[in-house]
């Protein structure tokens, strides 16, 4: 009799240890920031976490005996769904983005995870999903693509020349205006030109090595007057304002600035002086 005792409270340890463990994993899901559901076999809801009714609009009494159709959006072809299902049919985990429909009808972007469950260990039987709500990160993708876009816009329309440089001052960018200026059609043309497309072409190994110096130390040049070489081999002169650009680590990772024309206005000086030279003469 002692020893069924015995083994009655141990088995009740164990029973009381098993729905203890339960509880805490069913707190767990609940308290989730990420929205949680459990859907048989074909797709019917029979579990929700509060943060599945605050993203999807839906209350968990709403949500049970309902298929998980009604969160479709219409966004997506029926490919996607096709794909997604036969992933999961087939035991493997499916991860990736997707357009749910709220029930307002207002649509969110979220990051979803479906795994299958097998409690037969034979049948997949349920599956479990777990989504995301990305709105914000995608307003910051957008927003960080539309910068770029009015930047591109910006660099590339720009009447005076803009390049990007390595710190040993190969090119690595150009604007059509800085390439015309070269005597290229195109930035790609420039770019391509290996001849050309460093600036050891633009200044002699002393000037380069002392530009390179000043925006290590300095961070900018301005308003410095260079000679430069153009592809039929004629030479311009340009005015270039220069800054280094630095990573998070504060180490220079590239040079970029604006190069202005000013073959005409150097001419003019040159005339300027000369006149003025000669009538001292005479």
């Amino acid at each position: 009799m002692h020893e069924l005792d015995r083994l009655v409270d141990k088995r009740t340890s164990e029973l009381s240890e098993a729905n203890l463990r339960l509880s805490l994993l069913a707190a767990a899901l609940k308290a989730a920031a990420n929205s949680i559901s459990i859907t048989d076999s074909k797709g019917t809801v029979v579990w929700t976490n509060p943060a599945f009714s605050a993203l999807s609009g839906y209350s968990a009494e709403e949500a049970l005996g309902t298929n998980r159709r009604v969160l479709k959006s219409g966004v997506h072809e029926d490919k996607f769904y096709k794909e997604m299902w036969a992933a999961i049919s087939s035991g493997k985990t499916w991860r990736g983005e997707v357009i749910n429909r709220r029930k307002d009808g207002s649509l969110t972007p979220e990051e979803m995870t479906i795994t299958p469950v097998a409690l037969q260990a034979v049948d997949i039987t349920h599956f479990i999903e777990i989504n995301q709500d990305i709105s914000e990160r995608k307003q910051a993708e957008q927003s960080l693509l539309d910068a770029e876009e009015k930047y591109r816009a910006i660099f590339e329309d720009a009447v005076v020349g803009i390049f990007q440089a390595t710190p040993d001052g190969r090119l690595l960018d150009s604007n059509r205006a800085f390439a015309t200026m070269l005597g290229y059609e195109s930035p790609e043309q420039l770019l391509a030109d290996e001849s050309r497309n460093s600036l050891s072409h633009v200044m002699n190994a002393s000037h380069r090595n002392e530009w390179i110096s000043i925006l290590e130390k300095q961070g900018v040049i301005r308003s410095t007057e260079l000679e430069v070489p153009c592809k039929d081999g004629t030479r311009k002169w340009v005015l270039v304002n220069a800054r280094a650009v630095r990573n998070l680590d504060g180490v220079v990772v590239k040079h970029e600035g604006t190069v202005e024309g000013i073959t005409d206005r150097k001419a003019a000086q040159m005339q300027i002086k000369f006149l003025a030279y000669y009538d001292a003469l005479t």
